[in-house]
């Protein structure tokens, strides 16, 4: 399962290690509102 993470901003969901990699950037809306802390569940 992987960890996913939702942009407060615009709802974009990217996973754990693409938010770490954009420094908590989100790359849809280019806004740092931060994300959601309740990590969302996708079976792959």
């Amino acid at each position: 399962m992987d960890l996913k993470f939702i942009c407060k901003n615009c709802g974009e969901v990217v996973s754990e290690k693409e938010m770490l990699k954009n420094d908590f950037v989100c790359k849809k809306c280019g806004k740092r509102e931060g994300y959601l802390s309740e990590p969302v569940f996708f079976k792959n």
